[in-house]
């Protein structure tokens, strides 16, 4: 009988042991702050040619690296010159209208047709693939509230 708990005792304490030796964590080595600044210079140097994909909803500098925002992680690099490069999902949003919106002063919009260019003194912007057309003498806020699904029916 005490042979048999002495080995249902061994066999626990190794499994007990094996569990805990497995799922130790590793202690991250904080990075210089030589490092940060050269994987802050790295995003900026490619944050244009990062957003000119319409897969790149949007980009944050971390201390991991570079965040990706997409719901297309599939096709976006894995590290940028050495940084890694980590893909998280945006935040639910409705499907962007075929043509473009035009922001104007006091919350007036004027809604474009696909295709159809921004009116002159106006620059094209896009968010979570929605097109935007905003002043360049007076600009308006994008306003993210058109962009997001209505909670139990709740705008």
């Amino acid at each position: 009988m005490n042979r048999i708990l002495l080995t249902i005792l061994v066999t626990v304490s190794l499994g007990i042991w094996s569990m805990l030796s497995q799922g130790q964590a590793q202690v991250p080595v904080p990075l210089s702050k030589e490092e940060l600044a050269r994987r802050a210079d790295v995003m900026r140097r490619h944050a244009k040619e990062l957003r000119q994909n319409p897969d790149v909803l949007g980009l944050l500098p971390t201390d991991d690296g570079i965040t990706i925002v997409t719901d297309r992680p599939q096709g976006m690099p894995k590290e940028i010159e050495g940084v890694p490069v980590k893909t998280i999902a945006p935040p639910p949003t409705l499907p962007p209208p075929p043509g473009a919106i035009v922001l104007k002063p006091k919350g007036v919009r004027e809604e474009l047709k696909a295709g159809e260019p921004c009116p002159e003194g106006f620059r094209e912007d896009t968010k979570y693939r929605w097109r935007f057309c905003i002043s360049l003498t007076n600009p308006e806020p994008v306003p993210t509230a058109i962009m997001t699904p209505p909670i139990a029916g709740i705008p």
